[in-house]
C-alpha cells in the first residue's frame, strides 16, 4: 500500500539557476514543479529518471532558460517556453522536488495526479 504522506513530502522551493549543483536537490528519480519566484501559479511539471537523468541532471539542462539566444534544440522540451517566459517577465523561475523511486510508468502516474490536483 502507498503511504499518501511520503507522496506529498515536496522540497522548498529552490532557484532553478545553479539547480545541478544545489545539494538540496537530489541525484534521484522524481517530480519536479517550476514556477516564477513568488507566485503560486505553476509553469511546468515534469518528471525525471535514474541514471545519468535524474533530478539534478534534468533541471540543470533548462540552465538555457536564462541566455540570450532561445534554446530551440535544448535537452529540454520546456526549454524554449520557458525562456520566452523568462525574457518577456524578467522573472527568474524555482523548482519544487519530490523523489519518486519507481519505473517510468508509476513516476509518470504522479506526474499525472501532480497536473490534476493543480487546476
Amino acid at each position: 500500500m502507498v503511504n499518501s504522506a511520503e507522496l506529498l513530502r515536496w522540497s522548498e522551493w529552490r532557484p532553478l539557476a545553479g539547480a545541478s549543483r544545489d545539494p538540496a536537490i537530489p541525484a534521484a528519480p522524481g517530480l519536479y514543479r517550476i514556477r516564477r519566484m513568488g507566485r503560486n501559479a505553476l509553469d511546468y511539471i515534469g518528471q525525471t529518471g535514474m541514471g545519468t537523468m535524474n533530478l539534478r541532471t534534468r533541471l540543470g539542462v533548462l540552465r538555457g532558460v536564462y541566455g540570450e539566444v532561445m534554446p530551440y534544440r535544448a535537452p529540454h522540451t520546456a526549454g524554449p517556453a520557458l525562456w520566452a517566459l523568462y525574457h518577456q517577465t524578467g522573472e527568474a523561475f524555482e523548482v519544487f522536488v519530490l523523489p519518486a523511486a519507481g519505473s517510468t510508468g508509476w513516476r509518470k502516474g504522479l506526474e499525472a495526479l501532480a497536473i490534476a490536483l493543480d487546476r
